[in-house]
C-alpha cells in the first residue's frame, strides 16, 4: 500500500510534541524507528515482525540475535536493514515459549507491565539515540493475544505520561491495523476513538491544558456520519437514552455528544462541527435543558443555521427565554407521544433529513 493511501485519524498535540494516529501499514511511515512486537527469541516469523524480516531483510534478525537475551517487557534495538528507518525497536511481549504453543497468558498485571514497560522504554531509547520521530504498532494485539482495547488504553496513557516529561519535539506515530482482517472501518473508528478519549482523560487528571488535544481529519469521516443532532441535559439520560434506542431501531444515525465528545477535547468546534454535519436537531426540552447554557447554545445555533429543530418534550416546563420567541411555532412531541407511537418522530426526521432534496421550505 503506497504511503499516501494511508488514513489519518486525528493528531494530539502535547507540550511541543504530536502524536498522529494512523489507520494502515506501519511499513508505510517515515519516522526514524520502527517499532516491532516479537518473543523473547525475536523469531520475526509471522505477523507484524515477519513483515519486517521480509521488508528489510535478514540483516535485521541477525543484528537484532546479538542483543540476546531479553526478558518479555524489554526493547532490543537493531538495524533497520534495507528499510528506510534508522533502528527497529523490537518490543518483547510474549515468550518464546507462548509463541510456539497456542497458551497464552491471562495475567492482567503482566500485560499492563509489559505494554507500560516496552513503550516507556522506547521513549527511553528514542532520547539517548537522539531521535525525533518514532511509529507504533498496537504493541501485542497480534499473536500474543492482547485485546486492541486494552492495548490502545495502556499506550495512550504511557505516551501522555512520556510526553509530559519532555520539551522536545518528538513526532509519534500509532498505526491501527488488523492482521487477521476481522475489523471494519467502523471498529477502527472506535479504537481511535477509544485512544482520544483515553488521552483527553489523561490530559485531564494531570491538569494539563485542555487545548493540548485538538481533532484533524476524521476517521474515514466515521465521526460525522450521522444527520440527526441530539440536544439534550445530561440530568436527563434516561429519557434521552430511549430516544437514542428508537433511533438506533429504525437505523437512524445521530450525534450524542456524551458517545462522541470527551474531556480534553476543544466542545465547542466539536459541537460545531457535529451540528453543521446534521439536518435534523432533536431538542429534549426539560426543565433541566431549558437551564443550560451549553444545551440553549446548541438550539440557537441550529435555529440560526437553518437546521430542522424538533422539539420533543420531556415535562411541560417552558422554554427558555431566549429560545421561546424562535421554537413558538414549531410543532413539538412529548416523550410520551413518541413511546405511544415512535415511528411519527421517525417519519418527522424523515422529512427533515430529505427537505433539502426539496429546496427547504
Amino acid at each position: 500500500m503506497p504511503i499516501e493511501n494511508r488514513q489519518q485519524s486525528f493528531a494530539v498535540k502535547i507540550n511541543n510534541s504530536t502524536i498522529n494516529v494512523y489507520v494502515g501499514n506501519i511499513l508505510e511511515s517515515a519516522a526514524e524507528v520502527i517499532v516491532s512486537s516479537d518473543n523473547t527469541h525475536i523469531s520475526m516469523g509471522g505477523g507484524l515482525s515477519g513483515l519486517i524480516h521480509y521488508a528489510g531483510g535478514s540483516s535485521i534478525l541477525v543484528d537484532a540475535h546479538k542483543k540476546l537475551p531479553a526478558n518479555v517487557g524489554d526493547v532490543v534495538v537493531s538495524t533497520a536493514g534495507a528499510l528506510r528507518q534508522k533502528f527497529i525497536f523490537h518490543c518483547m511481549s510474549m515468550t518464546y515459549e507462548e509463541a510456539c504453543t497456542s497458551y497464552r497468558h491471562n495475567d492482567e498485571n503482566l500485560r499492563r507491565y509489559i505494554i507500560q514497560h516496552s513503550v516507556e522504554r522506547c521513549f527511553t531509547l528514542l532520547h539517548a539515540l537522539e531521535l525525533t520521530s518514532i511509529a507504533f504498532p498496537c504493541i501485542g494485539a497480534g499473536s500474543a493475544g492482547f485485546k486492541h482495547e486494552q492495548v490502545i488504553q495502556l499506550i495512550a496513557t504511557t505516551f501522555v505520561e512520556c510526553l509530559r516529561k519532555t520539551q522536545k519535539q518528538l513526532n509519534i506515530e500509532l498505526y491501527l491495523h488488523d492482521r487477521f482482517n476481522q475489523k471494519s472501518g467502523d471498529d477502527f473508528a472506535n479504537l481511535a476513538r477509544l485512544f482520544q478519549s483515553t488521552v483527553a482523560h489523561a490530559l485531564r487528571d494531570g491538569v494539563m491544558d485542555n487545548d493540548a488535544l485538538h481533532q484533524g481529519q476524521p476517521l474515514f469521516d466515521m465521526a460525522m456520519d450521522h444527520k440527526v443532532f441530539i440536544s439534550y441535559s445530561r440530568k436527563d439520560t434516561l429519557e434521552s437514552q430511549y430516544i437514542k434506542r428508537v433511533l438506533d431501531d429504525n437505523n437512524v444515525k445521530y450525534w450524542f455528544d456524551k458517545e462522541r465528545i470527551y474531556n480534553g477535547v476543544n466542545y465547542k468546534a466539536a459541537i460545531v462541527e457535529a451540528l453543521d454535519h446534521a439536518d435534523v436537531v432533536l431538542f429534549l426540552s426539560s426543565v433541566n435543558a431549558n437551564a443550560s447554557r451549553n444545551v440553549l447554545i446548541e438550539v440557537e445555533y441550529a435555529i440560526r443555521e437553518g437546521k430542522y429543530v424538533i422539539p420533543i418534550h420531556l415535562d411541560d416546563s417552558p422554554y427558555a427565554s431566549t429560545i421561546r420567541l424562535d421554537l413558538q411555532n414549531i410543532n413539538y412531541v412529548t416523550i410520551q407521544d413518541v413511546r405511544h407511537n415512535p415511528s411519527a418522530l421517525v417519519t418527522s426526521i424523515s422529512y427533515g433529513i430529505n427537505r433539502k432534496n426539496r429546496g427547504g421550505e
